[in-house]
């Protein structure tokens, strides 16, 4: 340790290691929990367009993140009243309360497997429910007026609620033990109901019912985990500590408790009541310009919620947002700030498609523009040409190259000429993806020759250096071809 060299390493490590306090470990939904990690968090307006986001170090929880985005939220934009919509990992109870002393709404999940009796009936009982259908544009509509409601359609209805949580206070000087607090939330809450879903509880539960009945046909020991199909098991610890607040901790002598011997059929039966069912709470922002969302507009802005789901799934899988390859606190933030700025020139992207009247999704969007390639086939002093290879193209399908079906012992090909005739021929009756794409961005469409001066036009980024253009393959490849 004392050894120069020693010294050197000691000092390039604590320089790597300077500004990389946002590279941490924590929770992870993947099971990364010996890689460092950084958490995002991403804010998208109704339409699902990305307003902003900001990078936490990988061991600060989603729940402590709500306050300081809201409160950046608030700061930057000047926004006042708005719904805060999330999934069921950052909807607990001190979050909301928090957001309700912002005098703000919400629109949030909430679980129906765990609710007290009264609330159990509350959801079970038809009287209430309207139903309700998708209307033409995705926004959900009444579809009964008159009061009669069908029981085995689409339905749902508002309650009265009070979302209640125990909560760890401060610690009490005196005695030392830790002081808690319970928080209320009071606000609405829409039970809905969907056949389909329905079926897909009940066919997941018999699934379970089934691993569950072999367990207990073998006499299998499922141990102390009470999740999936285990927690339909009935054993003697589960029967000798029902109702009551068991440890999971157990020694040797303990584990023959846990071998399974029948089933909960009290549990099925419930699980089997509430098949189809789901929830949503919800509270109005207090503001007095808040614009206040009607019933079926509550259930429209918790739909939505699929947009920031698959914004994070477009930057992880076609923006390849991780593994980061970066260490430096800046170059972290410069490399998360990029993938969110490419998902916003998508969605605008998406937008002008739509106006178009193409509707596309974001993968056939970066499926498009991933075909979009052209590759060096000439050059001469004044310019360097290049040849439109989209893979896609069907320059080389068997209608193009062959005369009829291609025939295994037989091919007769045609000429080069024919082939490019008839692929130009083909793409005036028919535009493929990345023209349409590119049509919506404002460039111009790419012969299947074309030189380089003509393609910086007509990708309109004619003011940038050839140098800045061009793969550095197809540059060193040039270099080497130079006259």
């Amino acid at each position: 340790m004392e050894t120069e060299e020693y010294q050197l390493a000691l000092s390039e490590a604590l320089e790597l290691g300077k500004n990389s306090d946002i590279r941490m470990r924590g929770l992870s939904k993947e099971g990364r929990y010996a890689q460092p990690l950084v958490s995002i968090a991403l804010a998208i307006d109704e339409d699902g367009f990305p307003i902003d986001c900001r990078i936490f170090a990988g061991n600060i929880s989603e729940i402590h993140q709500v306050e300081p985005v809201i409160q950046s939220l608030q700061d930057k934009y000047g926004i006042k009243d708005f719904y805060f919509v999330a999934d069921r990992g950052i909807n607990g109870t001190e979050v909301l309360s928090k957001v309700q002393e912002r005098n703000l709404g919400f629109v949030v999940s909430q679980k129906v497997s765990q609710q007290n009796p009264k609330d159990r009936a509350q959801m079970l009982d038809i009287s209430g429910y309207r139903n309700y259908l998708p209307g033409d544009d995705g926004a959900f509509v009444i579809s009964t007026e008159d009061g009669t409601v069908k029981e085995n359609e689409l339905r749902f209805k508002i309650c009265d609620y009070v979302k209640t949580a125990r909560i760890k206070g401060e610690v009490d000087p005196t005695s030392g033990k830790i002081k808690s607090r319970t928080i209320k939330v009071p606000c609405k809450i829409i039970y809905t109901f969907s056949p389909e879903r329905k079926a897909r509880d009940l066919a997941q539960l018999e699934e379970q019912k089934k691993k569950a009945m072999k367990a207990v046909l073998n006499h299998e020991l499922i141990g102390a985990a009470v999740s999936g199909w285990r927690a339909l098991v009935r054993t003697e610890r589960t029967d000798a500590t029902a109702g009551t607040k068991r440890n999971s901790s157990t020694g040797k002598d303990e584990k023959e408790a846990f071998r399974a011997t029948g089933l909960k059929d009290e549990l099925i039966r419930k699980k089997e009541e509430i098949a189809g069912y789901s929830a949503v709470i919800f509270d109005h922002p207090k503001g007095e310009h808040a614009q206040i969302l009607s019933d079926t507009g509550v259930l429209d802005t918790y739909h939505k919620l699929v947009g920031i789901e698959e914004s994070f799934r477009i930057m992880k899988s076609s923006f390849s947002i991780r593994p980061l390859y970066v260490r430096l606190h800046e170059r972290i933030e410069a490399h998360c700030y990029l993938c969110v700025f490419a998902l916003m020139m998508l969605r605008i992207l998406q937008d002008r498609l739509l106006n178009l009247g193409y509707r596309m999704s974001t993968k056939r969007i970066c499926e498009a523009l991933a075909d979009a390639r052209v590759v060096p086939s000439a050059k001469t002093r004044d310019d360097v040409f290049f040849i439109n290879i989209r893979s896609r193209s069907r320059l080389y399908d068997p209608c193009n190259t062959g005369k009829g079906q291609i025939q295994y012992g037989l091919n007769d090909l045609v000429p080069k000429e024919d082939v490019f005739n008839g692929f130009v021929q083909n793409n005036l009756f028919m535009r493929g993806d990345t023209q349409i794409v590119m049509d919506a961005a404002g460039m111009g469409e790419v012969p299947l020759h074309v030189g380089l001066k003509q393609l910086k036009r007509l990708l309109k980024i004619g003011t940038c250096p050839d140098s800045k253009v061009l793969a550095y393959e197809h540059a060193e490849l040039i270099k080497i071809a130079g006259i």
